[in-house]
């Protein structure tokens, strides 16, 4: 095990525990079932069985549970960024407009690939440009098109901003 767990193959680790549970299952005396053992000694052996398989058992089941783990968690915080971004959105919290550049879509970073969105280019009032992101399932803005920018949850450090397209009734409360 120790030699497998330095190779960093803690799948390997899992699938060999999955085998000992297996084994230890079939190997498990009939008065262990059902708990009706014939001496002290028996008793011993049956705990010392049960406990060997309850660490198997944890042992199999824990890569898959951390890895279950951080996939909730990850599933959470995007739902939680999609939920905070249309409260904005509902009441029309717009941080800045923009005009979108020629090319609009610039290469994507983890933020974007994370959190399910399409980086692009925009022109700020004051001649700056800024990265803002859109939803992977809205369509992409036009060259020249003017969008509002939502300001995201901040992640990795940074303010992020979403991008929609620009229309009156998403009020603009503060320039960038």
């Amino acid at each position: 095990y120790p030699a497998a767990i330095a190779r960093g193959s803690a799948l390997k680790v899992a699938m060999i525990h999955v085998g000992d549970l297996g084994a230890s299952l079939g190997d498990l005396a009939p008065g262990c079932w059902s708990g009706d053992t014939q001496s002290d000694f028996q008793a011993g052996q049956c705990a010392e069985s049960w406990r060997k398989i309850g660490w198997s058992a944890l042992l199999a089941v824990s890569p898959f549970a951390i890895a279950l783990f951080f996939l909730f968690l990850a599933w959470d915080s995007l739902q939680f960024t999609y939920r905070r971004i249309q409260k904005k959105i509902e009441k029309g919290q717009g941080a800045f407009t923009g005009t979108v550049t020629e090319p609009a879509e610039l290469p994507n970073d983890l933020y974007g690939y994370l959190y399910c969105m399409h980086s692009i280019s925009v022109q700020l009032a004051n001649g700056h440009q800024a990265r803002v992101y859109v939803p992977v399932t809205a369509p992409l803005p036009r060259p020249g098109q003017l969008i509002a920018a939502i300001e995201a949850p901040q992640a990795f450090g940074r303010k992020r901003f979403i991008a929609m397209a620009y229309t009156p009734h998403v009020a603009v409360v503060s320039g960038a």
